[in-house]
């Protein structure tokens, strides 16, 4: 049986991090995730790189999309978990 937050209809998805899943019917449904856990230490430039994105998404009217491509190892993983780790107020948008 759903929530009765899953059940709720919005006009704007509230801040949070969502999957996007695939009931036993094949109808598409936003599932919400578990908040990220992030490790106090990052290494590299996660945090400029997820400021530049973050600024990219403010400048912009329309919604846009972020494919992170690089080689294994790079830290893909860690700038979109930091990314959709920020706390709610700081960015406009609810990560996929």
């Amino acid at each position: 049986m759903a929530s009765q937050s899953a059940l709720n209809l919005y006009e704007r998805l509230p801040v949070g991090t969502y999957t996007v899943d695939i009931d036993p019917f094949g109808e598409y449904f936003l599932k919400e995730l578990v908040p990220f856990q992030i490790d106090k230490k990052l290494y590299g430039d996660t945090e400029a790189h997820s400021e530049r994105i973050l600024g990219s998404f403010r400048k912009r009217k329309g919604s846009t999309g972020v494919l992170l491509a690089g080689e294994r190892g790079s830290g893909k993983t860690l700038l979109a978990k930091y990314i959709s780790s920020r706390p709610p107020g700081r960015t406009r948008f609810p990560p996929l």
